[in-house]
């Protein structure tokens, strides 16, 4: 019993690891995958984590669209790589999210694909879903949209300097 199941947790680590490097190298050739996805990579996009955070997997982003506000919140998409089903999707599913633990990270990924391709890091291309959402004077929502896209996190600040930001509006 105990041999079949260490067999099994083996196969299960080697073909997790299999996927990861086929990831790493997938991800080079980013601008092939691109075509599906919406350009949201020239808009000023803001990461908002603590400083040790490598999991930065929000952002947002704010745009004039006829004199209206459109606020922007994109989240980012492990499935514009993870193929439904692989080892992979198995590890994730069963993981169900990170862990944040007082002195250690569980993350559903493996780190390395978490900080290599998941994570929205300034200045990379990412993929993400993004949700454009047009606020009304009144604060109500008149409209909005979802959509896979890619986006280039233009700063990367952390909640001190989020909080001085917001005591200028």
């Amino acid at each position: 019993m105990a041999k079949s199941f260490n067999t099994s947790i083996k196969n299960d680590i080697t073909e997790i690891n299999n996927e990861v490097i086929e990831l790493l190298d997938k991800f080079r050739y980013i601008s092939s995958y691109k075509r599906n996805y919406r350009d949201l990579t020239s808009q000023k996009t803001y990461t908002i984590d603590d400083n040790e955070t490598i999991e930065i997997d929000d952002a947002i982003s704010l745009e004039k669209v006829n004199e209206k506000l459109k606020v922007w919140v994109h989240i980012a998409s492990p499935p514009a790589f993870i193929n439904y089903d692989s080892a992979l999707d198995k590890l994730a599913r069963k993981r169900n999210s990170s862990l944040y633990l007082c002195n250690k990270i569980e993350y559903m990924f493996p780190e390395i694909i978490v900080d290599k391709l998941f994570s929205l890091k300034e200045k990379e291309n990412r993929f993400a879903i993004s949700i454009g959402a047009i606020i009304e004077d009144d604060g109500q929502i008149s409209s909005y949209e979802v959509t896979k896209s890619i986006v280039k996190p233009t700063y990367r600040l952390n909640y001190e300097d989020a909080d001085e930001l917001l005591d200028y509006v």
